[in-house]
């Protein structure tokens, strides 16, 4: 019976990215570009995107590496390794790039990209504008990893999923209509320091006390 379970299991380890007997990597994760505010404010007087670029490695030793440092967004994807602080990048169009790991951090091409923590939702977040609370909106996240969401006299539920940086929404009911899981869904990309993210046109915070 043990080997059956054994055997079972290990059989369905790939279908969630994952290999039997294989550790996952330790700086597998997602990386966000230090940018400084002086690149911030020279983007902005010239009417440019301000610049942006991530890094996501993952525990399968995939990569993708998103930026917007011009006028037109790249994204590069690409197996990579690790060996003695370096990460080697491998792209899809056989080019090779390097970084340098530091504390929480590495170096590409001469930038800094940041490790982006994992951030707790848990609890009640509002939408705010223009520095003012608006309590009537809400969200709320649950630790049995659902979701309730209230406005007005609408209101959904569902699950949510929070993987590097990204949170992920997945209706269940709309109103008092069931929905069938994933097929309506949301990605969210999350702040740097996990204080606010936007649905939409609107920017949520943690509620107030």
């Amino acid at each position: 019976m043990k080997r059956w379970i054994l055997a079972t299991v290990t059989a369905a380890l790939p279908a969630f990215g994952l290999s039997a007997g294989t550790a996952a990597e330790p700086c597998a994760g997602l990386y966000r570009l230090q940018v400084s505010q002086e690149s911030r404010s020279l983007a902005k007087l010239s009417g440019k995107p301000e610049p942006s670029s991530t890094l996501k490695l993952a525990p399968d030793h995939t990569f993708l590496l998103e930026s917007q440092l011009g006028d037109a967004p790249t994204k590069k994807t690409g197996k990579y390794s690790v060996e003695n602080g370096t990460v080697n990048l491998s792209l899809a169009e056989n080019e090779a790039l390097q970084a340098k790991l530091g504390d929480n951090a590495l170096t590409l091409g001469g930038l800094t990209y940041v490790r982006v923590a994992q951030t707790s939702l848990l609890g009640c977040w509002t939408v705010h504008k223009n520095g003012l609370e608006d309590k009537s909106i809400r969200i709320t996240f649950n630790k049995d990893g659902t979701f309730l969401f209230s406005a007005w006299n609408a209101s959904s539920s569902g699950k949510y999923e929070l993987t590097d940086g990204h949170l992920v929404l997945l209706w269940t009911k709309i109103d008092d209509d069931k929905v069938e899981l994933g097929s309506i869904k949301k990605d969210i990309n999350l702040g740097v320091d996990g204080t606010s993210f936007n649905i939409d046109t609107f920017r949520y915070e943690r509620k107030s006390e």
